[in-house]
């Protein structure tokens, strides 16, 4: 690579860089074993979609929202610190691009 003074030398990645082709696909298979590793299984019918008793999470490459039982929820976000630098940006008001807001009539999305 240019920059590179030996040719004789070589290196080991031992982890993926941010913009190779490879990285999102390694990224989400390090964060699905830490959440199966945790007790979520994943939905055959969705793979961004994990879950157990009273917990759900939603994952789209590097953003993940999470519902479900309060105790739940704040241990997986704890476990999840322990292993990965995450930031839990509190109540959801917007994911994806789409607003979020919650009432006395439900949950609305636009």
């Amino acid at each position: 690579p240019k920059g590179l003074e030996s040719k004789e030398e070589v290196f080991k990645l031992n982890r993926a860089l941010y913009g190779l082709r490879s990285s999102p696909k390694n990224w989400n298979d390090t964060f699905s074993k830490a959440l199966i590793k945790l007790g979520l299984d994943r939905s055959q019918y969705d793979y961004c979609l994990y879950f157990a008793k009273d917990l759900y999470l939603l994952l789209f490459v590097d953003d993940a929202l999470v519902t479900g039982n309060l105790n739940k929820v704040n241990e997986l976000i704890s476990n999840l610190h322990e292993e990965f630098n995450v930031k839990d940006l509190g109540n959801v008001k917007c994911f994806l691009g789409m607003e979020i807001s919650k009432s006395q009539n439900g949950i609305q999305i636009k």
